[in-house]
């Protein structure tokens, strides 16, 4: 860990691709690392999550995105299109040998986790689970990511206890945001939704929560409830 804190406040990006053959050539990646080592600067005592990006850096973010080829269709015409074709050749060949498809990360963990539940290693992982009071100041009911040691009576999770205000705080928020659209999807309220917009950090203000909402709603109605 201190290499890694080392290598990042000092802009080195091998170290962040080099453990993950999905993401060496992936430019989508390269770039996100990049940001990545922007906001480790900016908040140096922690290690930044991904999707942080989004939420502390927007307009950053806003710069280099193309309305017309988002993230979705980088993938789509990427990496899914790559996958989907290299999976086609094998089955016509009958044989993987020589191929360039290679187990991922997450492919990876779920099978690590079925091994620790198979054979009750009680190794550790990180969770999703319900908080119940792992971190103490936090919602007990809320879902929340944490280390557990994972055997076959399950997860069981390690206590962090309190967290610190700016961490609570962005957290705190994205639950509230997850719960109102839940609400909202459940009651078909459209001051609901609304409110549930406008808890998220990318949205600044009423205008802008209003619009994306409208324009969400509007290009989703064959799959979302009728909000009134």
């Amino acid at each position: 860990m201190p290499q890694l804190r080392e290598d990042v406040l000092s802009g080195k990006m091998d170290t962040l691709l080099q453990s993950n053959e999905e993401t060496k050539a992936d430019q989508y990646w390269i770039d996100t690392y990049k940001q990545m080592i922007s906001l480790f600067k900016r908040f140096p005592d922690y290690f930044p999550n991904c999707y942080l990006q989004y939420y502390l850096t927007p307009d950053e973010m806003l710069e280099h995105d193309d309305i017309n080829f988002t993230r979705g269709d980088y993938v789509m015409e990427g990496r899914e299109k790559r996958i989907y074709e290299e999976c086609r050749r094998v089955i016509a060949a009958g044989t993987a040998k020589d191929s360039s498809l290679h187990a991922g990360v997450h492919g990876n963990y779920i099978v690590d986790i079925a091994y620790a539940i198979i054979h009750n290693t009680r190794e550790r992982f990180t969770v999703n689970k319900k908080n119940h009071g792992a971190i103490s100041n936090f919602d007990p009911e809320a879902v929340v990511e944490v280390p557990a040691y994972v055997g076959s009576m399950g997860a069981e999770t390690i206590n962090i206890g309190e967290i610190p205000t700016f961490q609570k705080g962005l957290m705190e928020m994205q639950k509230a945001y997850e719960k109102k659209t839940v609400d909202a999807a459940l009651t078909g309220s459209y001051q609901t939704a609304l409110e549930a917009v406008m808890l998220n950090k990318t949205i600044p203000n009423y205008t802008v929560g209003k619009k994306v909402l409208d324009e969400l709603y509007e290009a989703n109605k064959d799959y979302w409830p009728v909000l009134k």
